[in-house]
């Protein structure tokens, strides 16, 4: 039998907790979809959905939607684009990068996180979000954002 998307949420949450696991909801990360100069969030639906269950559970929940949203509108669309290995939904591993930085700052901003002794210091700042010299990663030239692959500005 296929059960709904919270259904199987609850169910995670409930074996999560009686095996003393403090679980945390993520919402889904946002798609590469713009509409109007934004990303196209998934509030009225997954995300929406993610924090309803979290919220009947009272367990902690962290909006990757729309933080991660935020920090691609703050790229602009033409960085965001080399962030995609398809249309909309994979990342790169740059894009990865960025997604598991912000998965990281918003766990350690949760005001009870027992697992968050375990998570790395690379994503303490928010200047963390940029990533290693020697991975593909975004920088600043002029005002404009270009990838960096391979070590070299567009990856030649």
């Amino acid at each position: 039998m296929v059960h709904t998307y919270g259904w199987y949420l609850r169910k995670y949450l409930a074996d999560a907790k009686a095996k003393g696991v403090t679980p945390v909801v993520c919402s889904p990360v946002p798609r590469k979809i713009w509409k109007d100069g934004r990303i196209e969030r998934a509030s009225q639906d997954y995300g929406k959905w993610a924090a309803e269950v979290a919220r009947d559970a009272g367990v902690a929940f962290v909006d990757l939607n729309e933080i991660i949203a935020r920090r691609y509108e703050e790229l602009g669309p033409a960085a965001v684009e080399a962030l995609f290995a398809d249309e909309h939904t994979h990342t790169t591993s740059a894009g990865a990068e960025i997604a598991a930085r912000c998965v990281v700052l918003a766990l350690k901003g949760l005001a009870d996180c027992p697992p968050c002794r375990f998570l790395s210091a690379k994503a303490d700042t928010p200047s963390a979000l940029t990533v290693d010299p020697g991975l593909p990663h975004l920088e600043q030239h002029g005002g404009a954002t270009q990838p960096v692959l391979n070590g070299r500005p567009g990856g030649e």
